[in-house]
Parts: structure tokens; C-alpha cells; sequence
């Protein structure tokens, strides 16, 4: 009689690979010896972190070539873009940034692309703020044109933490704030993660999640912009905003006024998928940008340095 576990390695290893979530993988690595040899391993991990960005990323701008300074190294956009101001290319510790002085972004129009248009996605990207102000608004990425175009924004105004906004129904306008716990300091960098879905939104600082909230209730959200709904309206029929366009560097080329960033922002990169915690850790701590991290050595690393990540996993 076959058994799974009577299997060729490769082919045990095939069939555990088929699996997509991340978290139940890890879940069954506690099965068995053999399971957890296959599972936590450097090449195993790694092979499946690569295909996850592969088939996951819809933009990754690393801002590597200064004469094409919105380059979309993911290929998804087309590298159609176009700029306000004088955003510059800087040298900064992952490699290559965006300068942004305040007056200056990048406008990415994704309107017309399929798969921007999702109520579940994450954004991760590097942030470093020159200056702030005590009464004014700075964005570092965001995608809210008008009130009916308003995907997020990664945001915050005079002393607030760091924030995202979301907005639903764009009849009623209610908009959900998810904090964090950090007030941005000047002239050092945050690694920060955002992830969305139509019930939840969370916020990662430094590797860290700082902020979560529940968008399963309307009397969760921050703001009303429009009028509350009627009593004959469901909450779960309301529906998020879908993206007109990506900025990087303010929340939009059309707003007023339009939230400029002062300062730097790099290894932006838009997901279809949620990322696992412990990718999020690894991208902080590698300090590389997304495409050069190695997940399976961070993942065993880990593990051999403290053996009760395994139980954390």
C-alpha cells in the first residue's frame, strides 16, 4: 500500500509546493519529521517565495534608472507613467530611491489594468521624511482621485501616526482609517506594509504589525463624507472604491491639496496577495529590496538562532 510519506522525496516535495497559502503550510511542517524536513528548507521556502512575487506583483518600482524615473521593473504597467515637479533619483542604503521635494511625484494610470482593479491587495515600500508640518498632509503613496476612484492612501497629517485610508461606497462615502502606532521621525526610514481586503485592513511598521481594523461595520469607519445609508441598505452590498491611477509621492495629481512628500521613497512594490508575517518580517531585516530577498535562509536562519520562532511560525 502507497502512503504520501512512502513517496519519492520529489514527489512529496511537488505535492507540498501545490500548496498556495503560506500559513497552512507552515501549520502542516508540525505533522511529521519528514513534512517539517521538506517544508523548512532554505530551498524549498525560496523557490516558493520567488513564484509567489512572480505570479503576485503587478509593480515594483526601485527607481533604478534615473532617465526613466518610473520604471516598473514588475513589466505589468508598461512602464506608462508620467511626472509632476522634478522627482530625482538619490543613492540610499537599498540601493537607488526617489527624491521628492514636496512640489514633485509620479502618476502611474492603472485605470484600464485588470488586476489593480481588486478590493485585495498589499503595498510595501520604504519611506524617509525630510520635514514635517503641523498642519498639512503628506502622502507617500496613495490612489484617490475624486470620490469615486479612491483605492488608499498611505498618509499622515502633523503629529498623527502614519496612516492608511480606505473608502467605501462611493454613494455614502464612509472612510475607514487603520493606524499605526508610529509618528513619522525625520531623517530616518520606515519599512511600511499595508494590507486591504473589503472586511480588513492592516498596517506593518519596521517588521512589525501596529495596526489592524475591522471594515465588516460601518460604525468602524473614521469619516462620512456623503449621507449615512438609508435603513433599507446593507453595509456588506457597499463596495470599495476601484483605482484610476497610482501616485507615488502624493495621493493624487488631481486633488487639492495634493498631500506632497518631502523626502524619499523606494521599493514600492503592489500585490495581488497578502503577504505572511513572516515575509514581512524578512523583507525588513534583509534590507534589500523585494526581488533580492532570500526567504528560506531567513525562515531556517531563524529557526537555528532561536528555536521558538518555529513555534511562532
Amino acid at each position: 500500500m502507497v502512503t504520501i510519506n512512502s513517496l519519492p522525496p520529489e514527489v512529496l516535495t511537488n505535492i507540498l509546493n501545490r500548496i498556495p497559502i503560506l500559513s497552512e503550510l507552515f501549520s502542516i511542517s508540525t505533522t511529521c519529521r519528514l513534512w517539517h524536513s521538506v517544508i523548512i528548507d532554505e530551498w524549498f521556502l525560496q523557490q516558493r517565495f520567488e513564484r509567489f512575487k512572480k505570479e503576485n506583483i503587478i509593480g515594483h518600482w526601485k527607481f533604478e534608472d534615473a532617465s526613466h524615473i518610473g520604471h516598473d521593473s514588475s513589466g505589468y504597467t508598461k512602464n506608462n507613467y508620467s511626472i509632476i515637479g522634478q522627482p530625482i533619483q538619490s543613492d540610499c542604503f537599498l540601493g537607488k530611491s526617489i527624491q521628492l521635494d514636496g512640489q514633485s511625484m509620479i502618476t502611474i494610470p492603472v485605470k484600464d489594468l485588470a488586476r489593480y482593479q481588486t478590493d485585495y491587495f498589499a503595498m510595501s515600500c520604504w519611506i524617509y521624511c525630510n520635514k514635517t508640518y503641523p498642519t498639512e498632509w503628506q502622502v507617500a503613496v496613495g490612489s484617490w482621485y475624486d470620490w469615486k476612484n479612491s483605492w488608499f492612501h498611505l498618509g499622515f497629517y502633523g503629529q498623527e501616526t502614519l496612516h492608511n485610508q480606505i473608502l467605501i461606497s462611493n454613494t455614502h462615502q464612509y472612510q475607514f482609517n487603520c493606524h499605526s502606532k508610529t509618528k513619522i521621525q525625520t531623517k530616518r526610514w520606515y519599512h511600511v506594509v499595508i494590507q486591504v481586503s473589503r472586511e480588513k485592513q492592516e498596517i506593518y511598521i519596521d517588521g512589525k504589525r501596529e495596526g489592524q481594523l475591522d471594515m465588516t461595520h460601518p460604525n468602524n469607519r473614521s469619516e462620512i463624507w456623503s449621507h449615512p445609508m438609508s435603513r433599507t441598505e446593507k453595509w456588506e452590498d457597499m463596495q470599495m472604491d476601484m483605482p484610476h491611477a497610482l501616485c507615488i509621492g502624493s495621493k493624487s495629481s488631481e486633488s487639492s491639496p495634493r498631500t506632497f512628500w518631502h523626502g524619499q521613497v523606494t521599493d514600492v512594490c503592489i500585490c495581488t496577495k497578502w503577504f505572511h508575517p513572516k515575509e514581512i518580517q524578512a523583507i525588513y531585516q534583509s534590507k534589500v529590496t523585494i526581488d533580492k530577498v532570500n526567504f528560506g535562509k531567513f525562515v531556517v536562519n531563524s529557526i537555528i538562532e532561536n528555536p521558538s520562532d518555529q513555534n511562532e511560525i
